[in-house]
């Protein structure tokens, strides 16, 4: 699970580039100063007056490379992400950090410790889960930010973290799940659509039960085509769309992949990988 921290975006002119301030994370759990970058999910960023530019949904993914200066640990953020992300000096940004880069041997990290900086390249990183039993919040600003995010969102994050093959999915559904929020239920039942169609296509034929019946598969089919004929074109209504059905196939597809996800923790199912499914159809 992550931590979770609101801060200041400061520029640092001889370096040319902005910084997020991480020395309670470090205070916290010293073995990270060791850490070559962190993998972070942007929730939303506010200017210098303290007004929303964006909220981002889904949360987007940015590795930021960690350094240090002075008596401050620091996650950099380089112009060109700046650029892309609308941030400037004194802007706010929330963010959740769920991974640390580390390297590889005892003599990259002299290099680092001396010299400070050396190329980025993750690949070459041993990569390590943060904080893989609690959520943390380092700050009151954060945990006031996630009082404004809804349980879906939050249920969204968590799977795609736990899940990554579901991520595809997950991302349409978020969308269905902003356009219900927005009034746009027609918008919402073409990504409800998508989303069953992505587990009709990428998840559902590669399944392999271990505890299950023989026609576990065929009955999940079953009930995802189902699922689908609720938001098809037309469907079972006349007139407009009715939100109390779109409603009810967004909340049945969330719980159907927060069980898949279980399962597939659980070892109760596996996924085949793409070879595999499509040799044994």
């Amino acid at each position: 699970m992550p931590a979770i921290l609101t801060a200041k975006i400061q520029y640092y002119q001889n370096g040319d580039y902005y910084y997020i301030d991480i020395s309670d994370l470090i205070k916290l759990f010293p073995h990270l100063r060791h850490a070559k970058a962190f993998k972070t999910f942007i929730v939303e960023i506010r200017n210098d007056e303290g007004k929303i530019v964006k909220r981002f949904k889904p949360f987007k993914e940015q590795i930021l490379e960690k350094s240090s200066f002075s008596d401050k640990e620091i996650l950099r953020i380089y112009p060109d992400v700046a650029d892309q992300l609308n941030l400037g000096n004194d802007y706010t940004i929330t963010l959740i950090a769920t991974e640390y880069h580390m390297v590889e041997s005892e003599v990259e990290r002299e290099i680092y410790i001396n010299i400070m900086h050396v190329p980025s390249n993750p690949n070459r990183y041993k990569t390590k889960p943060l904080l893989p039993m609690e959520i943390k919040f380092l700050d009151k600003d954060s945990q006031r930010v996630f009082e404004y995010i809804s349980n879906v969102e939050v249920d969204f994050f968590l799977l795609s973290l736990k899940q990554q093959l579901l991520r595809d999915v997950l991302s349409v559904l978020w969308d269905a799940n902003v356009r219900l929020f927005d009034g746009d239920v027609e918008g919402a039942r073409t990504s409800l659509r998508n989303a069953l169609d992505l587990l009709l296509k990428n998840i559902v034929p590669r399944i392999e039960n271990k505890e299950e019946s023989k026609e576990f598969q065929g009955y999940l089919e079953d009930l995802v085509k189902k699922l689908r004929k609720f938001v098809e074109y037309g469907g079972p209504h006349l007139g407009p769309a009715p939100r109390t059905s779109t409603e009810m196939v967004f909340s049945l597809t969330v719980e159907l992949l927060k069980y898949l996800t279980k399962m597939l923790e659980n070892g109760t199912i596996t996924l085949r990988d793409n070879e595999e499914s499509g040799a044994s159809r």
